[in-house]
């Protein structure tokens, strides 16, 4: 490994000292293991809104069928039949009471819970904004590299440095990176993303590390954003917000809507809830030096080296706090085989975090982290498709005891209209809790569900099946 542009040791350490002053660290003590750490920081007016979540579900649950089931006995009375088979009512209202358990619940808990909020995150400022150590691991990236130190060197923020570690690139992506004014530390052969990330907190110099990606390009206020919130002593990291650059084509305002969900209702709704999101993302996290040492740095054992270091941080009793306005973008797929490739890296790097941390699930201690948001998002990653096989599987045979196939598979696809319009609905509260902007892409939202029904959320099924074979990962994924 070389390092370029590094003091020795005895250097490094004054002139870190000589830009904090000479005094002490700026960042407060950490506390792990506050009481009531991964719980609502209101629990009556979180108990409110999950009453008021249950009361809505019953609701919808009771005006749908009032709603479609006169419309549909009018518009499919041609149709006709024989008589309804006992089983056949009794198993529709199993499917629809689950359909409203599943679905439209959690729906509307999330979105009571991330209009709730979480009061009192990064709300003051520090009087001394502490130092701060951009890292960017690469991986022959030449045609990308300089945006992203440029990206990187572009912050609005007093005292930071930023370190490209070149994960032994066989291009341009070293030569590249030293015409810049940031650090280079160069790896004779490659060793993976999580040896570059560690090559880089050994040599940074900051209270605060913050990691991105050689193909994103960070706002220029986002170190502000997310060093705020690590004010608070309970908190060990904090994760920003992916947008995706230039988001042309169907396929990549298919993910805006996606990411627009995942980041603006269900971190929300995660962060207002337990305090902590489930996973810092890579391009844009930031963690106290401290809490990165104490931790053993950043593990190579999975393909998702961010969600097993969030895991790890939570472990030691930390939270990671959410702030959306810390902003990285980012280059999405452009095409079905890359999208593919991608989330076949995050599938199997899932099942690898699960397997390590295991006994996070369930875990009192962890509160809700452990209790609900673990195993809900473990079963909507990798449950949902043999859970909607079944449920195909089953068609058949309920529209032949129905008594009247047409009439029944009509009524069917009546409903399905009905849960497709919860789905938009979903996609919608996403966009406006994340950015209003994205409304345009919203003509695309029937599209996007069919391509997440029938390609999107087959890809963890088929990590889950590449992972049992055990088949060969590298770099990127």
């Amino acid at each position: 490994m070389t390092v370029i542009d590094s003091p020795c040791p005895r250097e490094r350490a004054a002139h870190a000292l000589a830009l904090r002053g000479g005094d002490a660290a700026c960042l407060p003590p950490l506390a792990p293991h506050a009481p009531g750490l991964f719980t609502p920081a209101r629990p009556a007016r979180w108990a409110v809104l999950m009453t008021l979540a249950v009361l809505t579900t019953a609701a919808i649950g009771v005006a749908i069928p009032r709603a479609l089931d006169p419309l549909t006995a009018v518009a499919f009375a041609p149709l006709g039949g024989g008589p309804m088979m006992p089983w056949v009512r009794p198993t529709l209202w199993a499917g629809y009471t689950l359909f409203l358990t599943l679905v439209v619940l959690p729906f509307l808990v999330f979105l009571a819970w991330s209009w709730a909020g979480r009061p009192g995150v990064g709300a003051s400022l520090p009087q001394r904004w502490p130092r701060v150590s951009i890292l960017i691991p690469a991986y022959n990236e030449q045609e990308i590299i300089v945006e992203a130190v440029h990206g990187a060197l572009n912050q609005d923020y007093p005292d930071f440095e930023v370190i490209v570690i070149d994960d032994g690139s066989t291009d341009l992506t070293a030569h590249l990176a030293a015409m810049t004014a940031a650090r280079l530390i160069r790896h004779d052969r490659n060793g993976g993303k999580a040896a570059a990330l560690n090559s880089g907190v050994a040599a940074a110099r900051g209270e605060v590390i913050v990691t991105c990606d050689a193909d994103g390009y960070l706002d220029p206020r986002a170190l502000r954003h997310l060093v705020a919130p690590l004010l608070d002593p309970s908190v060990g990291g904090v994760a920003g917000q992916v947008r995706l650059f230039h988001p042309r084509g169907a396929l990549r305002r298919f993910q805006v809507l996606e990411y627009d969900y995942g980041q603006g209702l269900l971190k929300l709704a995660q962060f207002a809830s337990a305090g902590t999101v489930l996973v810092a993302p890579g391009p844009v996290s930031a963690y106290r030096a401290d809490v990165l040492h104490a931790v053993g740095g950043v593990s190579g054992e999975t393909l998702t080296e961010d969600f097993d270091l969030t895991l790890r941080v939570l472990g030691h009793g930390l939270r990671i706090a959410y702030a959306p306005r810390a902003i990285a973008y980012t280059e999405a797929p452009r095409t079905d085989a890359e999208l593919r490739r991608q989330r076949l890296r995050w599938g199997r790097g899932g099942l690898q975090v699960l397997r390590r941390h295991r006994a996070m699930l369930a875990a009192r201690p962890l509160g809700l982290v452990g209790l609900f948001w673990l195993p809900y998002s473990y079963l909507t990653w990798y449950a949902a498709v043999p859970v909607a096989v079944m449920l195909l599987a089953l068609a058949p045979l309920l529209a032949w005891g129905s008594g009247a196939p047409l009439r029944f598979l009509a009524c069917l696809a009546i409903y399905s209209l009905a849960g497709a319009a919860v789905e938009v609905a979903k996609l919608t509260a996403g966009v406006l809790a994340s950015d209003w902007r994205d409304l345009r892409f919203l003509a695309h939202a029937p599209l996007f569900l069919a391509y997440k029904t029938f390609r999107l959320d087959w890809f963890p099924v088929e990590a889950l099946y590449r992972e049992w074979r055990q088949t060969p990962r590298g770099w990127h994924g």
